[in-house]
């Protein structure tokens, strides 16, 4: 990883420069960019608490350009909100290395496709906990519920299996 930071907050001093800046996934050519408002928001007190722990939140937040850059996969889908501004709703999986003890941590990024000239916004970031999930046959994948299901219409069944695979292929 590229930057630390003790708190999130401190993180999101580390990349207050990104706003506005086009950040582009390499593999899926996706662009996208932070706003002020992106920034705010990942600080929440709601957004660290969906990670893993504040710490590795801090480290995602820090890094979310390095992580969005790199994702490895996209899961798409509606606005649960049904917002008209918004075409679809994108949940791309990357890895952030933990350092303290080695292994890698799957991290969800959500970003909105929006209709309008607006472009495509980072909304929220989310290192997931990799001893909590079930899959839907009820078996431990390794992975929590991903990124979060408002009113169950996040492909997390799909999510989770292109991160298990990722964690899978990055242990081999």
């Amino acid at each position: 990883m590229l930057r630390s930071a003790n708190s999130v907050s401190e993180a999101q001093e580390l990349i207050r420069p990104l706003i506005d800046i086009p950040i582009t996934n390499d593999k899926l050519g996706m662009t996208a960019s932070l706003s002020n408002r992106t920034i705010k928001k990942l600080g929440s007190e709601k957004a660290t608490r969906k990670s893993a722990s504040p710490a590795l939140h801090a480290k995602a937040v820090a890094n979310i350009d390095f992580l969005y850059k790199n994702a490895e996969f996209d899961v798409t889908h509606n606005d649960y909100k049904n917002n008209r501004r918004i075409r679809q709703i994108h949940r791309l999986g990357a890895l952030m290395l933990d350092e303290k003890n080695g292994e890698y941590v799957p991290v969800a990024i959500t970003v909105k496709e929006f209709i309008d000239n607006s472009g495509n916004k980072i909304y929220s970031i989310e290192a997931l906990d990799v001893n909590k999930m079930l899959n839907s046959a009820g078996h431990k994948t390794g992975l929590t519920s991903g990124p979060h299901n408002e009113g169950s219409i996040v492909p997390i069944t799909e999510f989770n299996a292109k991160m298990q695979k990722l964690l899978d292929d990055v242990k081999l």
